[in-house]
């Protein structure tokens, strides 16, 4: 997902965000918190500590050392908020 070839420039957050994410849907809220621990001791940067958000998306944001964000969350885009 990055590289180190030199002259690479890694896109520059703008408040939470930098423009190049991936999301990825988890089983339960569990899950996120795992997912969120194992990509901050792997040297991420906490964006968002999990939480759970007023539409009932359990999620989090980690930035990884390449710069791209990682949010895993329990929504299911497409699916109703209260399906998981």
């Amino acid at each position: 997902m990055f590289t180190d070839r030199e002259g690479y420039e890694r896109p520059q957050r703008r408040g939470d965000t930098c423009g190049i994410s991936l999301y990825l849907a988890l089983a339960d809220d569990a899950a996120v918190d795992a997912a969120h621990a194992r990509a901050v001791a792997a040297g991420g940067d906490e964006v968002w500590a999990a939480l759970t958000s007023e539409r009932g998306n359990h999620r989090s944001r980690v930035v990884d050392p390449g710069g791209v964000e990682r949010t895993f969350g329990t929504h299911r885009p497409g699916e109703p908020a209260d399906s998981g």
